[in-house]
């Protein structure tokens, strides 16, 4: 993975591993965010937080079917 030939592979591969950690750092941030005693006035409306676990949850099947397949 060294010289002109080694970017793209390990590009590619860094990549790999930030969608696979997306969901571990989605699911507290949803959490937290979403909670009204915690975040008070400043919780995130309804409407973010189910966007968010839609965004979640594709992200994670996405995830699933790409090392299954």
């Amino acid at each position: 993975m060294a010289g002109r030939a080694g970017g793209g592979p390990l590009l590619v591969w860094s990549q790999v591993a930030l969608s696979l950690q997306l969901p571990l750092a989605m699911w507290p941030l949803l959490r937290m965010t979403g909670d009204r005693a915690l975040m008070g006035a400043h919780a995130a409306p309804r409407w973010a937080i189910a966007s968010g676990w839609g965004l979640f949850w594709l992200i994670l099947a996405a995830n699933c079917a790409l090392l299954l397949g």
